[in-house]
């Protein structure tokens, strides 16, 4: 999986802001990828910067949760401790 589809798959999975730190310990990506490609897909209205969190817009992640071939439960197990709190 490349580290945009992870991005957006965790922000998608976990339905609520995080901050870069926590998208980049969540999803293994460099904090620096992990700026650019955020900044990337806020450019091209995928997702909403919100002061320090990142929030992913509903309807792409409507089509994301749709469209995955994923649960949940097949989710790493950080990204279910990081949803769930």
């Amino acid at each position: 999986m490349n580290r945009v589809d992870a991005l957006l798959d965790f922000l998608a999975a976990t339905g609520s802001a995080h901050t870069l730190d926590e998208i980049s310990r969540s999803t293994d990506i460099p904090y620096h990828i992990c700026e650019e490609a955020v900044h990337f897909l806020a450019r091209y209205g995928f997702v909403h910067l919100n002061g320090f969190k990142v929030e992913i817009k509903p309807r792409i992640r409507a089509f994301i949760v749709k469209t995955s071939k994923k649960t949940l439960l097949q989710l790493p197990s950080r990204v279910l401790v990081t949803a769930s709190t």
